[in-house]
């Protein structure tokens, strides 16, 4: 009978063991893939069936809501231009994971998007800062928030005022046009100066903003334009970019710096570059990023 008490008990603990190192598993994943720190600024997109971006700087509390028009077109990489409202849909049908809103939001406002919730077909409730969700509100969407992101922001919410919550319409903040197309049927586009005092108002990243790091930006790819694109992205952040220029092809992109500070790892979280903390001595900025076809 000892024996047999003693297997159970070894049993047991062995179950106990691998349940505890799956758990543990988990949590390690779930921080790890976690797109929000509850710390620095954060960008979301969210369908709701009409779509909007939510800009939230937890060291003051606010929250600034964009809510864009249906009938403006947002630029999809590798898909062309498509109306707003339908880019949800798109998104959950190529993609499945609702990435491709947050790469056409980035890509038409010039300003990064960090986490996406797109509401499935037949989901009709709103999600909302105003509202005290957990799960439940979630269910029925996509997002790469993971639990713990799911958690921040929870605990986040609890914390804004109503009155620290500000709403602007796209179509009426003078930063959009009608383009008439060949065909004479008429569409929204995004006029990008005009946004881009919007952006510097609302979208401003106070931690770059504070580190104050001047930034060099080089393109070395295949493709015009490209450094000044990710200029207007950076500036539109709160960033200090004091040159753009041409150079010889690159495969991967490059980040050059001294700092090993939040500017630095939110670039290299952009570009999806490589970190070198080795600055060239005849840089003429704190950064220096080259651009490679990767990007």
């Amino acid at each position: 009978m000892k024996k047999t008490h003693r297997r159970k008990r070894l049993a047991l603990l062995l179950l106990a063991f691998i349940a505890g190192i799956i758990i543990v598993n988990v949590i390690v994943r779930q921080i790890r893939d976690s797109v929000w720190d509850g710390i620095h600024h954060l960008n979301m997109a969210v369908d709701n069936g009409d779509i909007e971006v939510w800009s939230i700087e937890p060291s003051s509390k606010h929250i600034f809501r964009l809510l864009v028009p249906q009938n403006m077109y947002l630029d999809i990489p590798s898909y062309g231009a498509y109306r707003a409202a339908a880019v949800g849909k798109l998104s959950l049908l190529e993609q499945k994971d609702g990435s491709l809103l947050g790469s056409g939001l980035s890509q038409t406002l010039a300003v990064p998007i960090d986490a996406v919730v797109v509401r499935r077909e037949g989901r009709e409730d709103n999600f909302s800062p105003t509202s005290t969700f957990w799960l439940g509100e979630i269910q029925g969407r996509v997002t790469n928030f993971t639990s713990f992101d799911l958690l921040r922001l929870w605990f986040f919410f609890l914390s804004v005022k109503k009155e620290s919550i500000e709403t602007i319409n796209l179509a009426q903040a003078d930063a959009v046009f009608q383009e008439v197309l060949p065909d004479q049927t008429e569409r929204l586009k995004i006029d990008s100066s005009r946004f881009s005092k919007l952006a510097k108002k609302y979208f401003t990243d106070i931690s770059i903003e504070k580190e104050g790091l001047t930034i060099e930006i080089i393109n070395g790819t295949s493709q015009e334009g490209t450094a000044n694109s990710l200029a207007l992205l950076l500036t539109n952040i709160g960033a200090s970019v004091i040159n753009t220029s041409r150079g010889e092809n690159r495969s991967q992109t490059e980040i050059f710096t001294k700092s090993r500070g939040y500017t630095v790892s939110k670039i290299a979280y952009i570009t999806s570059g490589k970190i070198y903390h080795d600055l060239p001595k005849d840089s003429r900025a704190d950064i220096l990023v080259i651009l490679g076809e990767d990007k």
